[in-house]
């Protein structure tokens, strides 16, 4: 067994996907981001800095979370609570959007794995730390209809790693959090969300991690899951 896969898939019921990093290649995003929109650079950096300062907290809803997210941005950007509220909703995502349509597209890998899920009946989740989810897959090309949930951490108002929206997916799957995969490229948020919700976690390759012995190619992980769906199939 590869040593950084180290069970069986054969209790999976489920995976759940990162999406950013996960699901494409985001190498080079935020500067795809802030080229794209010079005049917008101290927002899109005040964005990034709210987020970090709110990572792994769990404010139990939507509307507690965006009041303290709006609180956030507007310390770091100097903007009132209600405008930088404003540029994030009706500028930002939407521009985020487009610059993904423009420059980045789904791994083929990981869209081949999901053709293998979706053919043994293992549900399929996205679940993204950013909203517009369904926006943001079309845009690099992927099928929303390969999924049985996209999620995003606001709609729950908690972002990675906190582990109720983790728990609270295996509850609308109705699906025990120990027959949950989550994979993600992020240890430090899909794993120790994963973790603390007592699902399996595998950690992909990705731009910054690769060659990294620790974390699994997406070439191997298609052959694992080859190996577990698509030969139990034939036999």
């Amino acid at each position: 067994m590869n040593p950084v896969f180290p069970f069986s898939l054969k209790s999976i019921e489920a995976v759940i996907f990162d999406f950013d990093g996960t699901l494409y290649d985001f190498k080079g995003l935020p500067q795809k981001l802030i080229l794209g929109k010079l005049t917008h650079l101290f927002k899109i950096k005040a964005e990034r800095n709210a987020r970090k300062t709110l990572k792994g907290i769990d404010f139990q809803n939507a509307l507690s979370w965006e009041e303290a997210f709006a609180k956030e941005l507007s310390k770091h950007s100097n903007w009132t609570e209600s405008k930088a509220l404003n540029w994030y909703k009706t500028f930002y995502c939407l521009y985020m959007v487009k610059i993904l349509q423009k420059h980045f597209r789904m791994r083929e890998s990981a869209n081949e794995i999901i053709q293998i899920l979706k053919n043994a009946d293992v549900k399929r989740v996205i679940f993204s730390d950013y909203p517009m989810v369904e926006e943001r897959l079309k845009a690099i090309g992927g099928n929303v209809n390969d999924f049985d949930l996209l999620v995003s951490s606001e709609s729950f108002g908690a972002l990675k790693p906190a582990p109720r929206p983790f728990l609270e997916i295996a509850a609308k799957l109705n699906i025990s959090p120990e027959n949950i995969l989550v994979i993600g490229d992020r240890n430090d948020t899909d794993g120790l969300g994963a973790e603390s919700a007592k699902m399996k976690f595998i950690q992909t390759e990705s731009h910054k991690t690769k060659g990294d012995k620790t974390v699994i190619s997406w070439v191997e992980l298609k052959k694992e899951f080859e190996m577990e769906f698509l030969n139990s199939k034939v036999d």
